[in-house]
Parts: structure tokens; sequence; C-alpha cells
């Protein structure tokens, strides 16, 4: 019997030191580092072009080029290797054999394809060649590669298995034609980091999958730049920043799927979108003078502004926001308009976000909905009447210095279908800030407009304008009768000295008040005696007790 447990012990022993001693599934043979010794042109299948001579290639070879200067490596044939290695500023123009040849680039130790900035691949002979990274392997490109001449392709078996670093530069040039990274296999093989770029000058779109699969994925802070007359792809499509520098060119793009895109400029060129779809932008608009932005769906569609920080819409060329396409502001960090800009349908900003016009004017065809904040900075001169967000049915706020007084460049901000804009919630839900430069020595006239819907149960008719002044509310001036008539409604006062926030309300808004009191009479210390009511008007307390 113990000869038996020796026996079954010394068994799995064995068995243990077996599965120990199998080789890493990705482990390859020590390849032999094979160094380009040519410089101009010289054929990839000549042996004496490498050091040391490569006789017999295998799949374990790694190959180098560090030259430092610039080569055109012919005749690539059908190959496997382990590593391709460009270094030392090196410029590698690579052409294939005959059409279709694949170099195949199986992984060892490390980055199994590596262009360091300063550096470049190419393909670009008269025949297509693919470059692919087998199962495992991995590449990492900081310098450029530009595709041209052929229909070159650069594909991988996994997925994030390439990446374009920061400063890295992919151009898909005149003759590239098709998907430069494929049609087929594996989705989100190449990865575009911040700061790296893709420049399409022709061919297809680097997406290559129908959407919204992709083989190319576009990181936050990448480029996308498009200097080709072919319409790029849109629907279903993310981008990360997207540059339209196409001189001359009129590009369009429609589309029901959606659309993502971070900053959006038009450099050269017009952009024409009609996209019906969900359209996310979540950047910045700029376009430069002398070219043309117009959003311009043939549907009813709205492109939401939704970035995480604050986003602009600058540029000096024309910039058109058509009937059919509202707009939705939705970013708490707030859309600055640096330009006047004209809005062809409805605009709506969105609970928590911020809309600033900034000095510019905003006109708005369709309905200005304000859930959120706006924002604007205009000139009241005393010359007449200045209107904010006067536009899209909104009404906003009218200022006329012209009782006296100079406000200089004044700051108006509304924030639309607040809980409340005092703390007894005794104001409609429309709160305004008007924040003059010079305030001293003026006497004008605010004109506050609200909405049906914002009344917070008050009568219209009994509205006047209050301003908070060191946290108490005073009637601001003279007010007039409401205009109550249609919507927006509105209250003037007349003979207003300070500014400061303002509101509507039927009666002096209050400061304190406190909903519930427990109270212990003085003949029962141990019985409590509820008090109905507590309020601060006019600066007295009034209150009533009820005894038990």
């Amino acid at each position: 019997m113990k000869g038996k447990w020796i026996s079954a012990i010394l068994a799995a022993t064995l068995i243990v030191a077996a599965f120990v001693a199998l080789p890493a599934p990705r482990a390859l043979a020590a390849g032999i580092t094979y160094t380009w010794n040519q410089t101009g042109t010289a054929s990839w299948t000549d042996a004496s072009n490498w050091t040391p001579t490569r006789t017999t290639p295998a799949t374990t070879d790694i190959l180098v080029f560090n030259g430092g200067d610039s080569v055109t490596v012919t005749n690539v044939p059908v190959q496997t290797i382990a590593q391709l290695l460009v270094a030392n500023n090196t410029t590698v123009n690579l052409q294939a054999g005959a059409a279709g040849n694949t170099l195949t680039i199986a992984g060892d130790t490390g980055t199994d394809l590596d262009v360091p900035s300063g550096s470049a691949l190419n393909t670009n002979g008269a025949s297509a060649l693919t470059v692919l990274l087998g199962a495992g392997a991995t590449g990492s490109i900081s310098g450029s590669m530009t595709c041209s001449t052929a229909a070159s392709k650069l594909n991988a078996t996994d997925a994030s298995a390439i990446t374009f670093n920061s400063g890295a530069i992919f151009t898909q040039a005149s003759g590239c034609t098709g998907n430069a990274f494929t049609n087929a296999g594996t989705a989100n093989a190449i990865v575009f980091a911040s700061g790296s770029t893709f420049v399409s000058q022709t061919g297809g779109n680097p997406f290559g999958l129908g959407a919204p699969n992709s083989k190319v994925v576009f990181q936050g802070g990448s480029l996308y730049r498009h200097e080709s007359t072919n319409a790029p792809s849109f629907s279903g499509r993310t981008y990360a920043d997207f540059e339209l520098n196409a001189a001359g060119a009129t590009i369009s793009g429609s589309g029901t799927n959606t659309l993502t895109m971070d900053n959006l400029t038009v450099t050269d060129g017009t952009l024409n979108l009609g996209m019906t779809g969900t359209f996310n932008l979540k950047g910045n608009i700029s376009v430069a003078s002398g070219q043309t932005l117009n959003f311009a769906p043939a549907s009813a569609a709205t492109v939401t502004f939704n970035g995480t920080s604050q986003q602009t819409i600058g540029g000096t060329g024309t910039l058109t926001f058509g009937a059919n396409q509202a707009v939705a502001m939705n970013n708490s960090n707030g859309v600055v308009l640096n330009r006047s800009v004209t809005f062809g349908g409805g605009v709506t900003v969105a609970a928590g976000a911020l809309l600033d016009a900034n000095g510019n004017a905003v006109t708005v065809s369709g309905t200005l909905a304000n859930n959120g904040t706006l924002k604007q900075t205009l000139s009241v001169t005393g010359s007449g009447s200045v209107d904010f967000f006067s536009t899209g049915g909104y009404g906003g706020v009218v200022l006329d210095a012209a009782g006296g007084g100079d406000l200089g460049n004044t700051v108006v901000t509304i924030r639309g279908n607040q809980a409340q804009c005092d703390t007894n919630n005794s104001t409609v839900h429309r709160c305004f800030d008007i924040a003059p430069t010079n305030a001293s020595g003026i006497n004008a006239s605010v004109t506050l407009y609200v909405s049906s819907a914002e009344l917070n149960s008050l009568a219209c008719n009994t509205l006047a304008i209050y301003h908070s002044s060191g946290g108490t509310w005073t009637l601001a001036g003279t007010s007039g009768a409401p205009s109550c008539g249609t919507e927006p409604y509105s209250v003037q006062a007349t003979g207003v000295t300070g500014f400061s926030p303002f509101a509507l309300a039927a009666a002096k808004p209050t400061a304190i008040t406190l909903g519930g009191l427990t109270a212990r009479a003085p003949f029962n210390p141990f019985a409590a005696a509820p008090v109905l009511g507590l309020a601060l008007a006019g600066g007295v307390f009034v209150w009533r007790r009820q005894r038990g």
C-alpha cells in the first residue's frame, strides 16, 4: 500500500512539472535582428541589403531601418516577420513586389511596429501592399505614415492593436483608394489618440465597417482633417475634432443615425450638414473668413451642444442654422458666442445649462425656451432702449437709461423656469440679475418679461418689479400696470436707481419663512402648543398661537 501512494505522488509531481515547463503561449524563438544597409532605392529581397546578410528569411526576424535618411524599399514580398522598427529620423517607403502582397508582423517582445517621432513609414508603390499585425502584435506610431499611389492598407487582427500617438499623422493621399484600414475584420483595430491626425485627401472613409461599427477609434483630442472633394461619412459616426480644409469644395452630409463630434472647424470650403438623427456637438464651432457652414436638415432635427467644458461659436465666415435646425444647449459650463448668431429654428436651454451671448446679438426665428441661464453683455448708453434676449417670443429684459446716466457695458443674466428666486418662493419663476458698469447717478427704466408657465400661480395683473439690496427686497422705482394681454407678459418700472438681482412678485418678497414651531405654554411647561404661522412682514414678526 505504501508503494502505491509513493507512485501516485511521483506521477502527480511529474504532471505538475510538465505544465510548469510549458512555454508562454505567445513566446517565439529568439529572432535575428537585420538592419537595412542601403541608401536610395534597393530591393527587400536582396539578402545583401541587410546586415547581417539575410539569406534565410524567418518569421522570427526583426527588421530595423535606422539609417537616418530616406530610403525606398522595392519588391516587398508576401512575408511574415516578427517586428518592423523604424528609428533615427528615417523615412521608409515600402513598395510591393506584386499587387495584393501582405507583409505580416507576427510579434515579439515589446512594440512590434514602431515608428517614433521624426520617422516615417510610407506605402507608395504602384502595387497595393497590406501591412497586417497578427494576433498579439502591437503597433505604436508617433511619426508619420502616408499611403499613396496604390490602394495599400494598414490592418490589425486585434482591437486597439495600433495606436497613433500625439503628434502622429496618417495621410491617405492621391491613389490610395478605398478604406485605408480595410472594410472587414476586427473593429476598433486602429486608435488615434489625443494629438494625432488622420488626413483624408482621397479614397473612402477611415471607419470601413458599416455604422455603428468601425475599424478606427478617434479618441478625444484627435483630429480628422478632410482635404478631399469626396463626402465624408457622418451617419452613425463618432469623430473627435473634425476639420474641413478642401479649397473650393462643397461637402454635404446627411443621415438618420447618430453623429458625434467634438470641435467642428471649417478652414476652407463649404460644409452643408443635413443630419436628421441625433447630433451631439461636444466642442467648439469655428468658421474661417470667406468659408461657409450650413446646418440645413431636410426635416425637423436637433443639434445638441453637450460638451463637458465650455464651448464656443466663433469665426467670421458664414454660419447658418436653417429653419428645420433646432438647437439645444445642454452644457453646464456654458456655450459662449464669440460672434452674432441667427438661429433659424428654435433654441432650448436645458436646466442647469448656460447660453452666454457675450457682447453679441442673438436672433431666434423659432421659439427661445430657457430652462437654464441666459447671459448677455450689451452697452446701455441712454441713447435708446436696449433689448436683452427679446427674441424668439421670449421677451427677456429691456433697459433704457434715457432718464439720466450711462449704464455702460451691462451684464443681464436670466434664469428661466426656476424653482424659486427668493427664499419664500413668492416670486415668479424667472429670475433676473442686472449688473451695469456704471451704477451711480442712474435713473433708468427696466422692463421684465415672463411666460404664463413661470407665473407661479400669481396673477399677472398684480405683478410689480422688486430688486434685492443687502438681502432686502424693495420696489424698484415705480412699476406701471403690467401688460398681460399676450405672452410674454411684461412689467415696466421707471426711475430705477439701484441695480442688483430683480424679481417679479405680487407683494414684497420675504427673506424668511418658518413652516412651523413648537412652543410650550408658561402655565404648563410639559404641554406642547403648535404655532400655526410665523412670517416676517415689514420687519415685524406676526404670530398666532393655539392653546391646548
